[in-house]
């Protein structure tokens, strides 16, 4: 049996890849402050990652196993002139990936023989993809976290003036690429809502200490396209690998605990291919 420690991006691709293989496993997922399972906005592109090796395995892995969106875009370089063009993404929604069912403990210690809750021991081998908490669970001297936040709003509630109005007056998802803000998005999300997310990617630590700062900021942003009233704010820290930025983090701390982690630039895309690094050293 193993013990998949989170589920956020990693954690429940990893619990994919389990059920495709029918092996079995628990996952455990905690809703800790700051949790990357709390969201993810999904965006990719096979021209981002053009010269990374795994892109198309990954990008195969993803399209067969999840339903993923093709969203268009429109990228400003300048608001005032409004100068706009397409650009053409990949959307994986977040609730096609989160796995449910989780068994809702924080996993306090993992062991050479399982992991260790407030109310329970689990026996197995341990699968770390816990984000922050891997680096509480172990001394992992290169994990650390982008941490930022962005705004959910109803629909009903826009006011669609200046670049959220397209011709017809419907909302246009959008991504400022110009500064300070290189990636500013506003995009339709699920359930009838409205997603916007700053550029907003700052230390953990240091993004505590100013956080109020970083959230007014961005509420001026959102004043500026005409949201004045958003309907939650929504956390989240993003693990990543400051030695190997790249290259994730794929750790074996000892014969019973591996650490899968830190997807920071290539995002949800690096995970199929960590999993299937997992697979040979699980077949040893």
């Amino acid at each position: 049996m193993y013990n998949i420690v989170g589920a956020g991006l990693a954690g429940s691709m990893l619990a994919k890849s389990f059920d495709n293989h029918d092996i079995e496993y628990r996952i455990f997922e905690a809703q800790l402050p700051f949790a990357a399972s709390k969201i993810s906005e999904n965006l990719f592109s096979d021209t981002w990652l053009k010269d990374v090796s795994y892109i198309k395995d990954s990008l195969d892995w993803i399209h067969d196993n999840y339903k993923v969106e093709d969203r268009c875009f429109f990228t400003y370089q300048n608001l005032d002139e409004q100068k706009k063009k397409l650009k053409y993404l990949y959307h994986l929604p977040i609730p096609e990936v989160l796995k449910t069912g989780c068994i809702a403990e924080e996993v306090l210690e993992a062991t050479k023989e399982g992991v260790r809750t407030a109310q329970n021991f689990y026996k197995g081998m341990n699968i770390i993809c816990a984000g922050l908490q891997a680096k509480k669970l172990f001394k992992l001297p290169h994990l650390d976290a982008l941490t930022g936040h962005g705004f959910f709003m109803r629909e009903s509630k826009l006011r669609l003036s200046g670049v959220l109005g397209g011709r017809s007056g419907r909302y246009e998802n959008y991504i400022n690429t110009f500064r300070p803000y290189t990636h500013e998005k506003i995009m339709r999300w699920h359930d009838g809502y409205i997603w916007y997310g700053d550029s907003t990617a700052i230390k953990h630590n240091n993004y505590i200490k100013k956080q109020n700062y970083y959230i007014s900021e961005s509420k001026k942003r959102l004043k500026k396209l005409g949201i004045t009233e958003p309907d939650h704010i929504v956390f989240g820290a993003r693990p990543m690998n400051i030695k190997n930025k790249r290259g994730g983090m794929l750790v074996k701390i000892n014969s019973n605990n591996i650490i899968l982690n830190g997807g920071w630039k290539d995002g949800l895309v690096i995970y199929p291919y960590l999993i299937s690094q997992i697979y040979k050293w699980l077949k040893k």
